[in-house]
């Protein structure tokens, strides 16, 4: 009895004095807060995020529960599966695309399983090292690859801006070209030339499109119609125009009329409130982007390190009025057209109990759509649909003569147009 007392004596330290579980919670957490949090505040080790990584719009969700030994594993097995790679020189650890770091004879190993339900992981046909001595250790790679230096030109304008320019190269070379006073392409060496030479057929006078827009509020109640309906009505009655709008249609395009005189038309109705009219003229192909609102600090995740010490993440993220437009003019000798697109959302952040993490609910109404407009034609949009209940009573001489329960809807229209300024294209 005295040896198995003694024995017991001698474990339960072991036991008491054993590393905690590390807890890694991350709810749609950017993949660069994610490695930041990783590399940083747990594993405390010196980092640096390639431009290509940080570029990334990847976002992250688990909620795991590691041993220490595990750390190094699930990492390196994290790296691998969204295509990633660390690469340690001088004490420092450099994150980039495995395709940009790594020749395609490193062996990396097999992808990380996660299940969320558990809170646990496994590698799939991976076996865990018989003996890790510590995390840090485990994410040295066996043979590190140097990546190909890289080389740069200063390209210089003469007819469109750098930013303009910058935007076209990069939508074929992702992150290649980079706007300052000049044009800085900065690549690998044996893409230096084949860039270089598509910026130069890409130096073309911008042509410039002005954009107007305005989001129109329509309160009633389903009764009097849905917003959109409404609205075409409305400007169809006062310009004599059948414009169709039924319950399938989101979109309605009137020729020949005078932006202002249509918000005109509208004002004078007391259905119809202006929300935000935002105007502007930008390079055809380049985005047109509006934001009318506030910044609201949400919590993206939350780390939880070997002492329990827990590191949130937050994220601010925009709400109000949000309208991103790319217009891209079709021009002819005579005539012109301009193909966009749009993306329009309203949205607010509200308290609510069953958020995650005691997160605001973020209310979102967006639309999307892709429209080929006459040179000023403009469009209306629907879709952005909200509604609530409503109850009234009638009394007279303090009694009850009726009740009802109606429907309010709050919808908001934008209106569009976009026309190529004279004399550019």
């Amino acid at each position: 009895m005295k040896k198995i007392l003694l024995a017991l004596a001698i474990c339960c330290p072991l036991f008491a004095f054993a590393a905690a579980p590390l807890q890694l919670t991350f709810d749609k957490a950017s993949v660069q807060s994610f490695l930041g949090t990783l590399y940083g505040k747990i594993l405390q080790k010196s980092f640096v995020l390639s431009p290509d990584v940080l570029s990334l719009n990847r976002p992250v969700t688990l909620n795991v529960s590691l041993e220490p030994e595990m750390i190094g594993s699930f990492v390196t097995g994290f790296l691998a599966d969204q295509g990633l790679i660390a690469v340690v020189r001088d004490g420092v650890t450099y994150v980039g695309i495995k395709s940009t770091l790594a020749s395609s004879s490193v062996a990396l190993p097999a992808p990380v399983s996660l299940d969320n339900s558990r809170a646990s992981f496994s590698l799939l046909d991976s076996p865990l090292p018989s003996r890790v001595t510590s995390a840090r250790d485990s994410l040295e790679p066996a043979k590190p690859v140097e990546p190909l230096p890289p080389s740069f030109k200063v390209f210089m304008p003469t007819r469109s801006t750098p930013t303009v320019l910058c935007e076209s190269v990069n939508r074929v070379f992702l992150n290649t070209c980079h706007p300052a006073a000049a044009v800085v392409v900065l690549t690998h060496s044996q893409h230096l030339e084949v860039i270089s030479e598509l910026a130069s057929q890409l130096d073309i006078k911008p042509t410039l499109v002005d954009v107007s827009a305005t989001f129109i509020e329509v309160t009633g109640s389903k009764r009097d119609g849905y917003g959109f309906g409404l609205v075409a009505n409305v400007l169809g009655g006062s310009l004599g125009l059948n414009l169709g709008a039924t319950a399938d249609t989101s979109t309605i395009t009137i020729k020949g009329a005078n932006f202002t005189a249509l918000l005109d038309i509208l004002r004078s109705d007391g259905r119809f409130k202006q929300v935000a009219s935002p105007s502007g003229r930008v390079a055809s192909g380049s985005l047109f982007n509006i934001a009318i609102g506030d910044e609201v600090p949400t919590l993206s995740g939350q780390s939880r390190d070997n002492t329990g010490q827990v590191t949130s993440q937050v994220v601010y993220r925009p709400s109000g009025v949000l309208l991103n437009v790319q217009p891209v003019a079709i021009t002819e000798k005579d005539s012109a057209m301009v193909s966009t697109t749009v993306d329009a959302q309203v949205s607010s952040f509200s308290k609510t109990e069953s958020g995650v993490n005691g997160s605001p609910t973020l209310s979102k109404r967006q639309v999307k759509t892709s429209l080929v407009l006459a040179d000023g034609e403009v469009a209306v949009i629907g879709g952005l649909t909200g509604s609530r209940g409503v109850s009234s009573r009638s009394s007279l001489f303090g009694f009850n003569v009726s009740n009802r329960d109606d429907e309010q809807s709050t919808d908001l229209v934008l209106l569009l147009s976009a026309k190529v300024v004279a004399g550019v294209h």
